[in-house]
């Protein structure tokens, strides 16, 4: 509970919001094995949480908020921390047996306030399996760039097991007096390779930074390489995936089984 403890001092987060995001889905059975020891929970796999966390959600509030969010809940490692401590984490939900989810898009951004109850969700075309994060903040606003892990080619009812998925830039306004909100999103980034994996639940962009220079670095896994987005803050046109790229293969070693 030491780390909990550290980031609730540093970030004036409560507890209960880190414990509500500290398990994201990375290998989806193991994961959720590791949390039930851990924990002593069983768990719920049509979200991906313990019984303990979906309880926790739904006393939190959370379920009003469902209905905004394509395919329920499943937390992710995209996290990221805005001014009055409010924490915005993905949800990739899994379908049936740890399968792709069904909806199109699927996934959204939840938005949980410093006392880790969940105030608002981001959804709409752009966002679709958010899976990593990094931030940008000013003093009124906020740029968070999001690599998404999934996409459906048009006239296809269900999710293919790969394809070619996105990075946004999602632009938010700050108040003082109430909760971000999302006044738009941007694709800046495209053509990037995802694929499920029954290891990693899926496989794609993960790892996003942003240089003191704006361009922000991608790190495109099934493919291997690092990929350069220039002007990711003003940028209004997608850079191609392979177009730009920082360096490849050598001392990297992003490739899984």
């Amino acid at each position: 509970m030491a780390d909990l403890e550290e980031r609730e001092w540093r970030t004036g987060t409560s507890r209960a919001t880190w414990e509500a995001v500290r398990y994201p889905r990375l290998d989806f059975d193991q994961q959720l094995q590791r949390q039930d020891q851990h924990t002593g929970d069983r768990h719920d796999d049509r979200r991906g949480l313990s019984w303990r966390h979906v309880d926790y959600l739904r006393s939190a509030g959370v379920a009003p908020l469902i209905g905004g969010c394509p395919g329920v809940i499943g937390l992710t490692t995209a996290l990221s921390i805005l001014p009055g401590g409010y924490v915005v984490v993905g949800s990739l939900p899994a379908g049936p047996g740890a399968a792709l989810p069904t909806p199109n898009p699927a996934g959204c951004l939840i938005v949980l306030d410093a006392s880790g109850t969940p105030v608002e969700t981001w959804s709409n075309l752009d966002i679709n399996g958010p899976w990593d994060m990094t931030t940008q903040v000013t003093s009124s606003s906020a740029h968070i760039f999001v690599s998404n892990v999934l996409s459906r080619p048009a006239g296809v009812t269900s999710t293919p097991p790969s394809g070619l998925c996105t990075v946004v830039r999602i632009d938010v306004a700050l108040a003082a007096s109430g909760p971000p909100s999302m006044t738009g999103t941007t694709v800046i980034g495209s053509g990037f390779a995802w694929r499920a994996d029954k290891t990693a639940f899926v496989l794609g962009p993960t790892g996003v930074a942003l240089g003191s220079n704006g361009t922000l670095y991608v790190v495109e896994t099934p493919g291997n390489h690092i990929t350069a987005i220039p002007n990711a803050m003003s940028r209004t046109t997608p850079v191609m995936d392979g177009s730009s790229t920082l360096t490849s293969g050598g001392f990297l070693n992003a490739r899984w089984a």
